[in-house]
């Protein structure tokens, strides 16, 4: 009677190869029956009455069941049935892990093929037949099994206790390591908690750190690991991040949610706590390291007083708070009138007339001076700042335009940069066809600049607002085009009318060739494309030569002018300066 090998693997791709390899030099006795989650084997082992299953090959990282948990599942079902673990190099250390827990054996999958995965089923088949041997093997594999959640979960909170961290954590390095992400692992204390238990008891004590377990698991994402590490340390590890800020946010988040007062019986018990941060991988690249990291940055932000929390490097620390100090700011700075804006005019290279005028967003911090948009616009789009100060400087510059060409000014084109944030925003091009009304300024002569970045991700609802701003009539630019990401693509994909180089490949003409050819390659493709061709970052006459041989259309640059104010530059074209000599 043929005996079915049940293999348990959500891949597609891995699961054709397991069962070629199984089938592939069988004599026909086996039969692979495929299962895509934990759950669904339980189930198929259950009602396995005639024993056919003879043995069990899966992933350990199901969408279900993750790690060890997996092999403890199954166990817990069928104790008796021998399980062949498949895995990568990275997880074969829980492979290992899995097979002090019951697994018969493990095989990586970069070593699949016909020969050595059928001799690895069959010898687990072989052993299986000793019955007696396998009897004495599953009573140890069950009354181990009896006791593994004890072994893993604390058993006051029901969280992941130290062990079964230690394998979370390895699971999100190893993810971090293989996609190029950022983690953090948090250390927190509950600040006083002793006197809880001297004034009121350890029942109500237990009740508390309960009841913080939850808050802690609230207000992290489902992806996060909470761990209890003993007494009042709790642990989390926080994965899949961008920046550190990222971190410190979670830990703020955390901080206010414990902050909130427990009612415990009749008591209404408000406490505090403090947390250490550790990041993957500036503050190390294995578990052990970051934990005891975030355990050093936990007594460094002690120092400073509950409540609290601090990252292993100083420096960080810093860096988060000049941002958060950033951020406080920008929230108030368009009620307290700090932006302005100044313009750079746009020149036709063949004749060096005045074309145009480019919009630049300035903030004129108290007691700091100004500030250029590579400084606050980042932290402007994480906290969603961004979105009033764009509609302020658009309202903002056609207003001024259009009071340009009333009093008899040139009437000249403006041109301003939008964010990936603006434009996925929902209602932008409407909000752009109302200020176009509000200020009664032609939508044909304003030109939005988009940057290549902006692209690169969720570029659907982008295309889709790009798309209503052409049927506007409004002007679309491709921006800081050259800098490392730049694709052909992007000029048939999207309704642009132009294409600006990024001033780093400008600077780079004069002693890199390759910059001097990509240049032209993007002048010769932009034109063939019917695009108008815009260079930024002209400073020298040299560069202005090189690129009216080039054949570029328009430029812009301290070579013309630094960027003016509105009077100023209203003032310029006033005096009639159709033409700029350079500097």
């Amino acid at each position: 009677m043929p005996q079915t090998v049940l293999l348990i693997e959500d891949n597609s791709p891995t699961a054709a190869l397991v069962k070629q390899a199984i089938l592939g030099s069988d004599d026909g006795t086996l039969i692979v029956e495929r299962v895509r989650r934990c759950s669904e084997a339980q189930e198929r082992l259950n009602v396995d009455r005639a024993r056919s299953i003879a043995a069990i090959v899966t992933n350990l990282f199901l969408p279900d069941s993750q790690g060890l948990q997996t092999i403890a599942r199954l166990l817990e079902v069928s104790p008796h049935i021998p399980i062949l673990v498949v895995t990568t190099a990275d997880n074969e250390p829980i492979a290992k892990q899995a097979i002090q827990r019951g697994a018969q054996d493990y095989v990586l999958q970069h070593r699949l093929d016909n020969y050595l995965l059928p001799k690895v089923v069959q010898n687990m088949l072989y052993r299986a037949a000793n019955v007696q041997a396998l009897l004495v093997e599953n009573e140890r594999s069950r009354v181990a099994l009896k006791s593994i959640d004890d072994a893993v979960f604390d058993y006051l909170t029901g969280l992941p206790n130290r062990l079964l961290l230690g394998d979370r954590l390895a699971q999100s390095i190893a993810s971090a390591r293989r996609l190029g992400e950022t983690l953090a692992v948090l250390w927190l204390d509950v600040d006083r908690f002793k006197h809880v238990n001297y004034a009121l008891g350890n029942e109500i004590g237990d009740h508390l750190l309960r009841s913080i377990a939850e808050r802690l698991v609230q207000a992290v994402r489902g992806s996060d690991t909470v761990s209890r590490q003993g007494g009042d340390a709790f642990l989390v590890v926080l994965s899949g991040l961008s920046h550190v800020e990222d971190a410190a946010l979670s830990a703020q988040k955390i901080l206010e949610s414990i902050r909130i007062p427990h009612r415990i019986e009749s008591h209404q018990l408000q406490v505090t706590a403090t947390i250490g941060i550790a990041t993957y991988p500036d503050d190390g690249d294995d578990a052990e390291s970051l934990v005891k990291n975030a355990g050093i940055a936990l007594s460094n932000a002690q120092q400073e007083g509950p409540n609290s929390y601090g990252f292993f490097k100083p420096h960080v620390n810093e860096l988060v708070i000049e941002r958060r100090f950033l951020e406080s700011g920008l929230r108030h700075a368009l009620e307290r009138q700090e932006f302005v804006l100044h313009y750079e005019p746009q020149i036709d290279l063949r004749s060096e007339a005045v074309v145009g005028a480019v919009a630049l967003v300035r903030w004129c911090r108290p007691k700091r001076g100004m500030s250029f948009p590579p400084e606050f616009m980042p932290p402007a789009e994480r906290s969603g700042c961004v979105l009033q100060i764009g509609r302020w400087a658009l309202r903002k510059a056609c207003s001024e335009a259009r009071s340009w060409r009333d009093a008899g000014l040139a009437a000249l084109p403006i041109a301003l940069e939008v964010s990936g944030t603006e434009l996925r925003a929902a209602g932008f091009a409407d909000n752009v066809a109302a200020i176009l009304r509000e200020t009664h300024f032609e939508p044909q002569c304003l030109q939005l600049a988009v940057s290549e970045l902006a692209l690169m991700h969720d570029c659907i609802p982008i295309a889709s607002a790009l798309d209503a701003l052409k049927n506007l009539g409004v002007q679309l630019m491709l921006d800081d085009f050259g800098t490392g990401t730049s694709s052909l693509t992007h000029l048939t994909r999207f309704p642009f009318d132009a294409l600006r180089i990024d001033e780093s490949l400008i600077r780079g003409m004069g002693t890199c060739d390759h910059d001097l050819a990509m240049v032209n390659t993007v002048i010769s493709a932009a034109t063939s494309f019917q695009l108008r061709v815009i260079a930024q970052g002209i400073d020298t006459r040299k560069q202005c030569l090189t690129l009216q041989r080039l054949q570029c259309h328009e430029g812009q640059g301290r070579y013309f002018r630094e960027p003016v104010t509105g009077d100023e530059f209203a003032q310029l074209l006033q005096d009639g300066c159709s033409t700029l000599e350079g500097a």
